[in-house]
């Protein structure tokens, strides 16, 4: 220790009661007042020279303390908190980091676990990890298996995060990657601490079912960096131990996660998670090589793509019981939703699965089963499936059926007008839901012209809801609504300026007394404000497009002049008297 550094005061104190805990631990309670003043003393220059003989003395301690180690836990990050993963290789040795794992107390566990993270910034320091197996181990069924949520969630980002940066596909060796997936005690982890036919946990069903939880958050999070490397079948003996059955037996890592880790029959809340999985597994398609079998290919062959999409076009065919149909419907709903989005073209070319009844057979009734015909475009099906909830429910907007239909290609809604779904989404009464899913639909010129044909009070009903406090989800939406038509180019900007009575609503201040006597949280408030944003939207794509759009000079100035006064204008219930340009 170099006689030049200036050592914080209560070094020796410290040591002395840390060796007194040493030598009598059952009789000698933690000074957390010692500790924590020791802790605030430290400067960054002194942290080097008190590591070597600090670190050992505090984790020796640790590890026989009957109370609550956190203030040490605290200290030792604070000691090692510059100090890069190399550096802290001779004290942090597998053996030492295993048993930081491995104690039952969560801040030991959260230390070694933080500690660990210093191996994630280079593919060396990952490949270090990747040799120590028993700790690969360990994070496994701490991921998959501890208590404490904080210990598994952190876990699991630090295999990630392990696994990101030691990609072959980002120039990593791939050794974190081999280790998890091609040595056997590892990889069989996941099946016997995932599945019903394995291991018990201490915490019983409910431990499970959460393993399988962060089974599926970590697969969905594998495919995204590398989905070639888990949809292949890695030891076809553990795989086949664990599946479904005989018949049907399981494919890799992905297969398990994807069929047969959760049981759905009675756990809705884990029906929906593997349903979150599928559109999970959709969105991480840029993962897979051109050559590779796409997560689409792997949904499809499985028959999870078909029975998903069946669960939004039919929830009754799949239970009897209504609630379950809604959760599990609205879930499909995301999924297609996703599908449609990432795989425009192929959706255009799909045919309506084929939909069986697998309720229990005594419940089913004989005019369920429609007469076999030949496929119609799934498209037709999901645009009938669409009107039929919106008109269902117009006091209560199916969001996620509305999610849909944002999602299919414009062309594919521009061809179906005029008996068009969208002219069914009503502008009365009031909801939210329906303005801002108008919002999304009128990116396209020619969708939002025919539902101003056929809703000629489509600019008068907008501005009603904005001018109303009482209606404030609704204002704000014809707010947004209004904005971002703003922003659709030319002929966006000139239906803005043009329409009747919406130029002058965004340039009349409102009165600051009138909006919750200036309370932010009042609805009146947060509507002017979003008023006056709007307005200062419309200003920036003036000032693109001022040459193209028929006296945007002139709104120009009446514009700059109000947004430069701000929200209330230049007296707390003034008005900006104007005209239409």
């Amino acid at each position: 220790m170099s006689s030049t550094t200036n050592l914080p005061n209560a070094l020796q104190p410290l040591t002395d009661h840390l060796n007194a805990i040493l030598s009598n631990p059952s009789d000698t309670p933690l000074d957390t007042g010692l500790v924590e003043t020791f802790t605030a003393q430290l400067t960054e220059g002194q942290l080097k020279p008190l590591i070597p003989s600090l670190v050992p003395l505090i984790s020796s301690t640790l590890f026989v303390l009957r109370e609550d180690p956190s203030p040490l836990t605290t200290l030792l990050r604070s000691l090692l908190s510059t100090a890069s993963f190399t550096e802290i290789l001779p004290l942090a040795t597998p053996e030492i980091t295993l048993q930081t794992l491995s104690t039952p107390v969560p801040p030991i566990q959260h230390l070694g676990i933080s500690l660990l993270q210093k191996a994630t910034h280079a593919v060396s320091d990952a490949g270090i990890i990747a040799s120590w197996t028993d700790v690969i181990k360990r994070l496994l069924e701490l991921m998959l298996a501890s208590e404490d949520p904080g210990i598994s969630s952190k876990s699991l980002d630090l295999l990630l995060s392990l696994l990101k940066v030691d990609s072959p596909k980002a120039n990593g060796t791939g050794l974190v990657w081999r280790r998890i997936l091609e040595d056997r005690g590892v990889y069989e982890l996941f099946f016997k601490l995932c599945s019903w036919d394995g291991d018990a946990l201490p915490g019983g069903k409910r431990a499970k079912t959460e393993g399988q939880g962060r089974l599926l958050e970590f697969v969905a999070k594998l495919a995204e960096l590398d989905f070639d490397a888990i949809v292949v079948s890695r030891f076809p003996e553990i795989e086949g131990k664990f599946s479904i059955s005989a018949e049907d037996p399981c494919q890799g890592l992905l297969d398990f996660a994807a069929r047969h880790a959760v049981r759905v029959d009675d756990d809705v809340m884990m029906h929906m998670l593997l349903l979150d999985f599928y559109a999970a597994l959709l969105s991480s398609a840029g993962s897979a090589s051109e050559s590779a079998e796409r997560p689409l290919d792997y949904l499809r062959k499985s028959g999870l793509h078909k029975s998903t999409i069946g669960r939004y076009l039919a929830p009754e065919a799949y239970s009897d019981d209504f609630l379950i149909q809604g959760f599990l419907e609205s879930k499909a709903a995301e999924y297609i939703a996703t599908f449609a989005s990432l795989h425009p073209k192929e959706l255009l070319a799909e045919p309506t699965p084929e939909i069986p009844d697998i309720r229990q057979p005594k419940r089913r009734r004989t005019s369920d089963t429609p007469p076999r015909a030949e496929p119609r475009p799934l498209t037709q099906a999901l645009l009938e499936r669409i009107q039929f909830r919106i008109e269902e429910s117009v006091q209560h907007p199916h969001s996620p059926s509305l999610r849909i239909l944002t999602s299919l290609p414009p062309s594919l809604l521009i061809a179906s007008y005029p008996s068009s779904v969208i002219s069914k989404i009503p502008l009365s009464p009031p909801q939210a839901a329906h303005i801002s899913t108008l919002s999304s639909l009128f990116a396209t010129r020619e969708i939002y012209f025919a539902y101003s044909d056929s809703h000629p009070e489509l600019w008068k009903t907008l501005l009603r809801y904005a001018s109303t406090p009482a209606l404030r989800n609704e204002a704000l939406a014809s707010l947004d609504l209004i904005k971002k038509l703003s922003q659709n180019g030319v002929w966006g900007l000139r239906e803005v300026l043009e329409s009747p009575g919406v130029m002058t609503y965004l340039i009349t201040p409102n009165s600051r007394y009138a909006a919750g006597g200036g309370d932010p949280e009042s609805s009146a408030f947060k509507i002017s404000v979003k008023k006056w944003e709007t307005l200062n939207a419309i200003e920036r794509v003036l000032g693109e497009w001022m040459d193209e759009v028929p006296g945007a000079t002139g709104w120009g100035v009446v514009i700059a002049e109000r947004t430069r006064i701000g929200v209330w204008g230049s007296r707390a219930g003034g008005e900006v008297a104007t005209a239409e340009m």
